[in-house]
């Protein structure tokens, strides 16, 4: 449903890119005319997603080690060796897994990476605007919607947002609120209108 949206010569921000499926799958889409920036906190994820590119022969993508949340700068980080590398503090599933994955996080080896907002990543960074922003970052997305006021509310792209908790969920539907967005459920192609039904894979579209 998003794949017929992205038109040629866009600029696709894929934020939490892991080994690059959706950076190469818009990097196709766009063409040679367009480009990707692809944001993931795990530098290992960046080789492999290198490597992929490289081996599709796709040039029109940017790979940048840093995660997408708040302007903080450096943070620390809970390495994975799933696809789960997250900020810590994060976490995926209902509210009762808040304590779980705190807890599971003590254990686990961590590393340091830049922490930028989408408002960084445009006006401090310099990244071409986007067209289309994708988010999935394990968790974190209710930061990349609070620290965004620029970008959502002049540039205004398209937003493929993957939800993990319910903090992220309400985020989303004040995001929506706020900047004057549509929510619709990729799981089940509804327009959502109740706070209540913000969940899963979410189009976001902007309204006049």
């Amino acid at each position: 449903q998003v794949m017929p949206l992205v038109k040629r010569g866009w600029t696709v921000w894929d934020c939490g890119t892991y080994i690059g499926y959706y950076a190469l799958l818009f990097a196709r889409h766009v063409g040679p005319s367009g480009q990707v920036v692809a944001f993931d906190l795990d530098s290992r994820n960046l080789i492999r997603a290198r490597h992929n590119a490289t081996t599709n022969r796709l040039s029109n993508i940017t790979f940048v080690n840093a995660a997408i949340g708040p302007p903080f700068g450096p943070v620390e980080f809970i390495l994975d060796d799933t696809t789960n590398s997250h900020l810590l503090g994060n976490y995926i599933g209902g509210a009762e897994m808040a304590s779980i994955w705190s807890q599971s996080d003590k254990s686990k080896s961590r590393g340091f990476v830049e922490s930028v907002s989408l408002d960084q990543a445009l006006v401090e960074k310099g990244f071409p605007r986007p067209d289309l922003i994708k988010i999935d970052i394990e968790g974190a997305e209710k930061d990349a919607l609070n620290y965004a006021e620029h970008v959502f509310r002049e540039i205004r792209p398209l937003l493929l947002l993957e939800l993990h908790n319910p903090e992220c969920d309400r985020a989303a539907w004040e995001f929506s609120r706020r900047f004057r967005y549509e929510l619709k459920s990729l799981n089940t192609s509804q327009v959502l209108t109740n706070v209540e039904d913000v969940h899963g894979t979410l189009l976001c579209t902007p309204q006049n």
